[in-house]
């Protein structure tokens, strides 16, 4: 299922480039560096089921809460 999945992101990537008029080099890398991550994450969701959902916000939590206690008990 994984490899369908990199499949089609190849195929999407391919015809988006063939509907591009002009292709700038570095556009077209940049392009294709975040087609390669969006590709990755999305196969190991496929692979990998019990991945943890990433929450920014419980570690800016706990920052502020380390602040804040280092600050009342200085």
């Amino acid at each position: 299922m994984a490899v369908l999945v990199l499949f089609g992101f190849v195929v999407v990537g391919i015809v988006e480039m063939r509907l591009w008029p002009k292709r700038p080099l570095k556009k077209v890398l940049v392009y294709w560096i975040f087609l390669a991550a969006a590709a990755l994450l999305s196969a190991l969701m496929v692979v990998n089921i019990d991945l943890p959902v990433p929450s920014p916000l419980d570690f800016l939590n706990r920052l502020a809460k380390e602040i804040w206690q280092g600050w009342l008990v200085d």
